[in-house]
């Protein structure tokens, strides 16, 4: 009896490695990956707008303003060498510039219109063609008038106002021209004319303890089209 089982137990050891030979190799199991797509990017910068030091958004470009816009592809995480890439870019639809390598573009922000469709495209990409589009708000440009003055009520014998120009298509505010009226009387501000500061003892028709009204208007010199207006009206704080 022992010696027959030995024999089942030796029969088992040879027989078990052609078992497995017969079978073949275990099939491996891959792990699907899933290829991260490349993605073009649009990025664009207003590059001559008005805005106060104190605004802390990005600058939207106003009717005429030069606009600067560049594009990257993605991959992985990393910047792809565009160099030997053609790249087109349309603005509403119509070619505006490409060729080997052209990333960046510049152009003037169109008038008359709310959102301008900037797209670009590289046509022979490895993986096929990529196309991106970036719309840029437009915007009017606005005459904005500071005063610090709760609740618009004002105290004491003068008034002071300040003129904040914003999306004008400059930075330079000595391009801009400022028109003061208060009460309906023209104001002149020569030295600064972003200020305006309205004495209410001389006399005149602005006298303290009265609503005082303040207008504004800001004009392009170079542009005269180019303006914008505003108004205020301050009334005497009630006690």
């Amino acid at each position: 009896m022992k010696a027959m089982r030995n024999r089942l137990v030796l029969f088992l050891m040879l027989t078990a490695p052609l078992v497995l030979a017969l079978m073949g190799p275990a099939p491996l199991v891959a792990s699907a990956q899933t290829a991260t797509p490349p993605d073009l990017v649009i990025t664009w910068r207003a590059t001559d707008s008005s805005v106060p030091s104190t605004y802390l958004d990005k600058a939207l470009p106003g009717v005429g303003s030069p606009i600067t816009a560049s594009a990257e592809v993605v991959l992985n995480g990393a910047l792809v060498n565009l160099s030997s890439q053609t790249i087109y870019w349309y603005l509403d639809g119509n070619l505006i510039g490409g060729g080997t390598g052209e990333q960046t573009i510049s152009f003037t922000a169109p008038g008359f219109v709310e959102i301008a469709s900037l797209r670009a495209e590289v046509p022979n990409y490895s993986s096929g063609a990529l196309i991106n589009t970036a719309h840029i708000q437009m915007v009017n440009p606005e005459a904005v008038i500071i005063v610090p003055y709760p609740n618009g009520e004002y105290t004491g014998s003068s008034i002071a106002a300040q003129a904040a120009p914003y999306f004008f298509s400059t930075s330079q505010l000595d391009e801009l021209y400022y028109q003061w009226v208060v009460n309906g009387q023209a104001v002149t501000t020569q030295e600064n004319p972003q200020d305006l500061t309205i004495d209410l003892a001389n006399g005149t028709s602005t006298s303290a303890g009265v609503p005082i009204s303040i207008g504004l208007t800001v004009q392009q010199t170079n542009s005269p089209s180019i303006n914008a207006q505003s108004s205020i009206t301050l009334n005497p704080l009630s006690q």
